[in-house]
């Protein structure tokens, strides 16, 4: 497989993305609560990076750069869920 920039930039931008979700995620296990966290952001969030994801399976992209989505995508709706649970929790 030939490495190109734009794969190297595929990469490291899902990657970073990935990671980003990490302390939202942990902060709210924590605290067991989520009432600053806007969930229509989330929404909007995790559709975008459901729809990238089939974008990259449609365009038959590298299996590592769709691995790094899926995982990017988990974390997106986790974070919803998650979000949603508490917020229905502390009702």
């Amino acid at each position: 497989m030939k490495i190109t920039i734009l794969y190297v930039i595929q990469i490291l931008l899902t990657g970073s993305t990935f990671v980003s979700y990490v302390p939202q995620v942990i902060k709210m296990l924590r605290t067991k609560q989520s009432d600053d966290i806007s969930d229509s952001s989330w929404i909007m969030f995790s559709a975008t990076a459901i729809l990238y994801l089939i974008m990259l399976i449609l365009e038959d992209s590298s299996w590592r750069v769709i691995a790094m989505q899926v995982l990017e995508t988990f974390m997106c709706l986790s974070t919803l869920l998650l979000s949603l649970y508490y917020k229905h929790k502390s009702k």
